[in-house]
């Protein structure tokens, strides 16, 4: 059988067999997208750590490094970092709002500053953020976590895998730490493409073991320099609406190298960081719980902390 490929053979397979050639190409490259699209980790919202700034502000050199560097600090769990800023124009506005309707954003810096007759962009911020429950005379920040109440709920996390002594003598609760990343991550929605073998399960749980460890040691840390004591390096803010006192913030007025990153300009066009103000948003979502599986809102809502011990330790004096 004479099966020679000639010029003259190949000349007339182009010319009657074309459109199977292109339709047999056409058909790999729809099945080779398929199939990256099927495999490919996509972030889920809680995967992703978006720092906002809030108002008219001038930008330090820093800002064009922020979210390589708080990259390098967050947990294997995030999978996206970035920082947006957001004027205080009618279009900046409704971008802005946009984006906080879509869940977007896990903490935002803002100014405490108001110039004469005006209301600070932090006072505006909160304002738009409380709300009340349907049916309810009960008044919240919504829109952000009070900070103290956020703290509270980070200790009782974290005594639940370091157990009660967690300051002092932490021992780390294994099955409870593996339990949690099973149903975030194995379990629950978020990414099964990444953990889909029993290596890549065990090393997942190491990783888990990390997370937990740096957030417990980033809190201490926080602590150790007076975070939420009035003559700390971190005071709390105060919000005071018709109804309540909020602590609604963390002060960065004492970071006194942070204009290095963002600042504010008061009446006499000086460039400030003293009012600035650390908020943290309440996207939803619970911590783990036994038995459910859960989309990680509510066990990477503690990331907030790595991000505020970066901004305490690079910028203080």
């Amino acid at each position: 059988m004479d099966a020679r490929v000639t010029k003259h053979r190949l000349g007339n397979m182009l010319s009657y067999d074309w459109l199977k050639i292109l339709c047999a190409i056409a058909a790999a490259i729809v099945g080779l997208v398929l199939f990256f699209t099927m495999v490919k980790v996509r972030p889920a919202r809680a995967q992703k750590f978006i720092v906002h700034f809030y108002g008219e502000y001038g930008y330090g050199a820093d800002m064009a490094t922020l979210s390589d560097a708080l990259d390098e600090r967050l947990s294997y769990d995030v999978l996206t970092v970035r920082a947006d800023s957001f004027g205080s124009g009618m279009m900046d506005g409704a971008a802005y709002s946009a984006r906080r309707s879509s869940g977007e954003g896990s903490v935002v810096i803002v100014s405490d500053y108001a110039a004469e007759g005006k209301v600070s962009s932090f006072a505006n911020l909160v304002k738009m953020g409380i709300g009340r429950a349907a049916g309810s005379s009960d008044e919240t920040l919504g829109m952000f976590y009070a900070a103290d109440e956020y703290f509270e709920g980070l200790e009782s996390y974290l005594a639940r895998f370091f157990g009660e002594n967690w300051r002092e003598a932490p021992v780390l609760n294994e099955s409870e730490v593996e339990a949690c990343f099973r149903a975030r991550n194995v379990d629950g929605p978020n990414n099964k493409n990444r953990y889909r073998t029993a290596k890549q399960i065990a090393a997942g749980i190491e990783d888990e073991k990390a997370r937990l460890t740096a957030l417990r040691s980033d809190y201490l840390y926080l602590l150790g320099r007076g975070l939420g004591q009035d003559d700390g390096l971190l005071p709390f803010v105060t919000y005071t609406s018709d109804v309540r006192e909020y602590k609604a913030g963390v002060s960065l007025g004492k970071l006194t190298n942070l204009s290095d990153l963002v600042y504010y300009k008061d009446a006499e066009k000086k460039p400030m960081h003293d009012k600035m103000v650390f908020l943290i948003y309440n996207n939803g979502g619970e911590p783990y719980e036994e038995g459910k599986t859960n989309d990680g809102r509510g066990d990477l809502k503690y990331e907030a902390v790595t991000c505020l011990k970066y901004l305490a330790e690079h910028y203080a004096p």
